[in-house]
């Protein structure tokens, strides 16, 4: 089964859910993570909320998965957790380059909750490059290192292979701790590709059995498992293609 973990719902395309659908029977995906952004602005359109989320789900319950979007600045971020929680949303999404450290003291009863609720949590991590009022220094993988000891029930997701100028520290920080993963979207400009896969591997072998797969809207979900593909098979991991595409997302998300 094939599940894309990264994908934002674009409001202001009135053809995005239809097209999307069209997308995913196109390359067999079965489920689309559908993560909320506070209406950022991304690939020339604004990026839905919640609630706007939450509507997509219901209207297609077989095929997009819902993630809860929670600023642990806000002080409502228990209420929100519950609203969706309750409605079946499988993940949590926090977006740090909106200025916040994810390991300030004040935000241990947000995580408290969350490994409560057994849900997972995906962080973005790396060069965020998008906004200038985002400042990716919030985004540097080594301030959620405190929380996997802290929090060893929860599973933390590192988006774009750990990010783009943080590979490393991230591949890293899931070497030493069983609790992280690593999730593979935008692999336009973060995939490190073959030679520096193989550079990076030498010291911090990636484990592929955590590690999963994602477009985050940069690319087609068939033009995405074509090109990974072909990738998984310059560096000799073929054996983990069906983790890979959805199983390790199946678990994680707990989907039947």
């Amino acid at each position: 089964m094939r599940v894309d973990f990264h994908l934002h719902y674009v409001v202001t395309n009135e053809s995005f859910v239809p097209e999307r659908l069209r997308l995913m029977d196109e390359a067999d995906v079965r489920w689309s993570v559908l993560h909320p952004l506070p209406h950022l602005h991304f690939m020339d359109g604004t990026c839905g909320d919640n609630e706007e989320v939450l509507q997509v789900v219901r209207a297609y319950p077989d095929r997009f998965v819902g993630s809860i979007y929670v600023d642990p600045r806000q002080p409502d971020w228990k209420e929100t957790l519950d609203r969706y929680a309750g409605e079946g949303f499988r993940c949590v999404k926090m977006w740090p380059p909106v200025g916040f450290y994810p390991d300030e003291p004040q935000f241990a009863p947000i995580y408290e909750y969350i490994q409560e609720l057994v849900l997972p949590v995906l962080f973005h991590v790396g060069l965020t490059g998008i906004g200038r009022e985002y400042d990716s220094k919030y985004a540097d993988p080594i301030r959620i290192e405190p929380l996997l000891r802290r929090y060893p029930r929860i599973t933390f997701l590192l988006a774009h292979w750990g990010g783009l100028g943080t590979f490393q520290m991230s591949w890293a920080l899931m070497k030493a701790n069983d609790n992280v993963f690593l999730d593979s979207s935008a692999r336009v400009w973060s995939w490190p590709g073959e030679g520096l896969y193989r550079l990076y591997a030498t010291v911090t072998p990636v484990d592929f059995r955590r590690l999963v797969w994602g477009t985050d809207n940069l690319e087609t979900p068939a033009a995405g498992i074509r090109c990974d593909r072909e990738l998984l098979r310059q560096i000799g991991k073929e054996e983990f293609a069906d983790a890979y595409f959805g199983e390790t997302a199946r678990r994680v998300l707990r989907l039947p």
